[in-house]
């Protein structure tokens, strides 16, 4: 069966700490240069009450013996409030990230990379995929359609398979042919599925099921290496995480999915 994985989403937050700690640490090292710029400043520009600011060889520049010192207590407070600022910058991030991501994550849509071969040569291995988690919140799920679904119910694993039967439907699979049995065409009509499967594909086994309502019949485009509903039976709709809306990864495979037309 082919399955999917969802990335760990607390890897990703590691890594925006660290690049915020590195930040931290070059911002601190750049207020340690300027504090020594203003030093250098201070020592051309340093004069007594009522004099003007001159800059021939005759300034007298000399500086208070304290001036040093002064200059490094008042270094030290400005590093401890660097750091709590980092601190703070750090957690309003995490606070926003977890107010923005985590509802979008569960509501709206959600990425799972690739595991298997049942779904080749359309997906393979490790791609990155965005998962629609909205439309079926308005929409019923259409036939052709990718879908994620939960199985077993309640554990946490995904899997991916293409939408062949819909509720209240009969599907036929004889002699590597599907024939869908409906309202609309009760002497049935055959599925052809050209334009997503590969010229040698073929669709083995013998299944003569009618679909209850909530039911949806899935297959895997690679037929000869899928477990899918042949063997395990039809999804319930409920178990429906979402379909497949596009490949991020890798880039050269990007790729937004449509539904395919089957003329009836």
């Amino acid at each position: 069966m082919y399955s999917l994985r969802q990335p760990n989403f607390c890897v990703k937050m590691k890594r925006i700490l660290l690049t915020l700690a590195k930040k931290w640490m070059i911002s601190s090292a750049g207020q340690s240069a300027r504090f020594t710029s203003v030093r250098s400043l201070v020592q051309v520009q340093y004069h007594l009450p009522g004099k003007n600011i001159m800059s021939d060889e005759n300034q007298n520049t000399n500086l208070p013996e304290n001036l040093s010192s002064m200059s490094n207590q008042n270094y030290q407070p400005e590093k401890e409030d660097s750091f709590k600022s980092f601190v703070w910058e750090t957690i309003k991030i995490v606070i926003i990230c977890l107010i923005i991501v985590v509802p979008i994550r569960k509501f709206v849509v959600q990425p799972f990379y690739v595991k298997g071969a049942s779904m080749e040569p359309n997906f393979y291995d490790h791609e990155y995929l965005i998962i629609d988690e909205i439309t079926y919140r308005f929409e019923n799920p259409e036939r052709g359609e990718i879908v994620v679904f939960n199985y077993p119910v309640g554990e946490n694993s995904f899997y991916i398979k293409r939408l062949i039967g819909l509720p209240g439907e009969r599907v036929v699979i004889s002699g590597g042919t599907i024939m869908i049995y409906n309202q609309d065409n009760s002497n049935g009509i055959e599925l052809d599925e050209s334009s997503y499967l590969s010229k040698d594909a073929k669709t083995y086994g013998e299944v003569d099921i009618t679909l209850a309502e909530g039911q949806y019949y899935v297959m895997g485009d690679n037929r000869a290496s899928s477990l899918d509903s042949r063997k395990l039976g039809p999804i319930e709709e409920n178990t429906i995480v979402g379909k497949t809306w596009l490949r991020g990864w890798p880039i050269d495979r990007f790729k937004v999915f449509v539904r395919p037309e089957y003329g009836f």
